[in-house]
């Protein structure tokens, strides 16, 4: 099971912690009216709808393939989670402890259904049989209609600097995880020196981009910079999905097959917090258009509504004009 797994199964209960025990923490949110609550307890319930289809379809269609056992595993996870969230929803009083369970959970939904998005593509290539391709094509749509629902929900949903700072912390142990699991199969073949070379460089980058948001107040994070080297770690994880790739097909001892696929998964979750990383920086760098926080202890800070495109982000010029956002976030995949 991946870390981003394990971590996301814990993180209700670290959700619920922080509910009984909140401490004051920069952020940026916004007032939630009893329309808004109404609406998010309307995305709610067809999230919830659309998780438990893609649960569905994969019991009907791919249990028994020999390549899905992780597969399986994000789906139920995926399903738990957007009940909760559901709950959560119903339950909301537009607090800002009731709107952190919503954040969090959210973003979980989010990380989660981006890794299934990414396993579905690569099951494509795997697969045999009719039955296991139509059961794809129609997780492909379900886990597009998840991530849909999850950025509509968004909107109504702030942005903290812990959060922040937590997201940088998962890719960070991701792009670890990644390269133990280099040490521990892929070592001594004809790739491995330029493998090693670019693992080393990825960890280097993210523990960077980790200390750009650590224990630091909004006024005090980059958020440009930031965004500048999420494009840069995706760059660098093509290369060496590449360089796997080319190894792949040289071949590996058998006893080290196994590298490939946990490898994968590590691949799935740095391409997801990544994902979800440049989403709320984003979002945050919209929100905080003529702020600069400089009181720690503000735990609320109340913005006007800005207007949002269909990806969940503030619409702003300086946006549009950015070659890469439109292309990345219609895929919303890699």
């Amino acid at each position: 099971m991946s870390l981003a797994l394990r971590k996301i199964r814990t993180g209700l209960v670290i959700a619920l912690a922080l509910a009984g025990s909140f401490v004051a923490r920069s952020s940026v949110a916004q007032d939630l009216r009893s329309s808004d609550l109404r609406d998010i307890d309307n995305i709610a319930v067809e999230l919830a709808d659309r998780t438990k289809s893609l649960h569905d379809e994969f019991h009907h269609h791919l249990e028994r393939q020999r390549y899905a056992a992780s597969l399986d595993d994000d789906v139920s996870a995926l399903e738990q989670i957007a009940e909760q969230l559901h709950e959560f929803a119903h339950d909301s009083n537009g607090s800002f402890r009731s709107t952190d369970l919503l954040r969090r959970s959210n973003n979980d939904v989010l990380r989660l259904a981006i890794r299934i998005d990414r396993s579905v593509q690569l099951l494509e290539r795997r697969v045999t049989g009719n039955d296991a391709r139509r059961g794809l094509a129609h997780m492909e749509e379900d886990a597009s209609s998840v991530i849909r629902l999850a950025l509509r929900l968004d909107r109504y949903l702030g942005i903290d600097n812990e959060v922040l700072d937590e997201e940088a912390d998962r890719l960070e142990q991701a792009v670890k995880l990644l390269h133990d699991e280099f040490h521990r199969h892929l070592e001594g073949y004809e790739m491995s020196r330029s493998l090693d070379r670019e693992l080393e460089s990825l960890e280097t980058l993210v523990e960077h981009m980790h200390d750009l948001t650590h224990g630091r107040t909004w006024g005090e994070i980059h958020l440009p910079h930031l965004i500048d080297d999420i494009y840069e770690v995706r760059a660098r994880v093509s290369e060496i999905n590449e360089l796997l790739r080319e190894q792949a097909y040289r071949g590996v001892r058998t006893r080290d097959w196994d590298g490939f696929e946990h490898s994968q998964d590590a691949l799935h979750d740095i391409l997801a917090s990544a994902y979800l990383l440049e989403h709320m920086s984003r979002k945050a760098d919209g929100d905080l258009v003529g702020f600069q926080d400089r009181d720690r202890g503000s735990a609320r800070i109340v913005l006007e509504r800005p207007r949002y495109d269909r990806h969940g982000h503030v619409i702003r010029d300086r946006y549009d004009r950015d070659p890469h956002r439109d292309d990345y976030y219609d895929r919303h995949r890699h």
